[in-house]
């Protein structure tokens, strides 16, 4: 017995002229062809779940239009140098929107105001927001501003978020929401100052 061109020993019981794989044995070819196709489907899966992550915009889609009779009301304030009041709660001017609700709902407001803080050393400085059914209502719970007595005098600009949903009637006439403040610094030179931002309101019927 000899070996063949590729240096394998032929199985005695093989045809002549039947090929060989590199180890001689023709019926190995026949058994490696599944664990080949196995080896490209694990290949192509593991592609498709890559491309799902890497272009998840092309998977999820747009988002979709608001309800029936939803309804978006936006200002941009540009009034800035508003001093809060450290007794009375007062209305940031411009920091106004306004919704006439054709049915029952949910009426959510978010504020991002840019507060300025004047602060001395060893007092605690402190601007309270508030979103208001009126331009004197601090009722609701509040965001602060605030510059730790810690901190060397100076002027701080601190940014601050304030968010608050409210359940409202129909009604014919309007409901008004307002970014409200009051400072409650407890040095009596600091001071609360408003000094721009935005106020966005979304009305949901119910």
């Amino acid at each position: 017995m000899s070996p063949n061109e590729s240096g394998a020993v032929p199985d005695q019981n093989t045809p002549p002229g039947t090929p060989t794989n590199s180890v001689g044995d023709p019926r190995r070819s026949e058994g490696q062809l599944p664990v080949i196709l196995s080896v490209l489907a694990v290949i192509l899966s593991a592609s498709a779940v890559g491309l799902s992550v890497a272009l998840p915009g092309h998977i999820s889609g747009t988002q979709g239009p608001s309800g029936p009779g939803a309804e978006v009301r936006q200002s941009i304030i540009t009034a800035i140098g508003a001093h809060m009041s450290k007794t009375t709660c007062g209305s940031f001017p411009g920091a106004l929107v306004n919704f006439t609700p054709s049915r029952a709902g949910t009426v959510v407001i978010t504020a991002m105001i840019s507060v300025e803080l004047y602060h001395t050393n060893g007092n605690e400085t402190d601007g309270k927001l508030n979103i208001g059914v009126t331009t004197t209502d601090c009722s609701t719970a509040p965001s602060v501003a605030m510059v730790p007595s810690f901190e060397p005098t100076g002027l701080y600009s601190v940014p601050v978020t304030v968010v608050h949903s409210f359940v409202v009637a129909a009604t014919s006439g309007n409901d008004s929401f307002s970014v409200n403040g009051l400072d409650i610094s407890s040095g009596t030179n600091d001071a609360a100052i408003f000094n721009g931002g935005s106020i966005v309101g979304e009305y949901f019927p119910s």
